[in-house]
């Protein structure tokens, strides 16, 4: 999966104008639609980090032979990300959710897919 998003990250830096922020989360998108449209299941955490931005996701795509598989959840509290539930005070991610953080900035946005 990473191999596929640094692909179209590079084709994108070269054909098209995205700031970097754009550019990571056009990839990431384009990574998780292809990924679907190949019938792939897809349950993952995933953490990509560049420059001064991170993607930390929570993606569950299952596939019309497996329905049923349960997702694998992530937890939050504050800035930490886990994939356990330390404590009560930690959320539950909602699935095919993905944040972006600027590290210099302290910005932290979510997103739905």
């Amino acid at each position: 999966m990473f191999y596929l998003f640094m692909s179209l990250y590079k084709e994108n830096t070269k054909h098209r104008k995205f700031t970097e922020r754009s550019n990571m989360i056009h990839s990431f998108i384009e990574m998780v639609e292809i990924i679907k449209i190949y019938g792939f299941i897809n349950m993952s955490n995933i953490i990509i980090a560049n420059g001064k931005y991170i993607i930390i996701s929570n993606i569950h795509i299952p596939s019309s032979y497996q329905p049923n598989i349960e997702p694998i959840y992530l937890y939050k509290k504050g800035l930490t990300f886990c994939s356990s539930k330390l404590d009560t005070t930690y959320q539950k991610i909602p699935v095919n959710t993905y944040f972006v953080y600027n590290i210099i900035t302290g910005n932290i946005k979510s997103y739905s897919m």
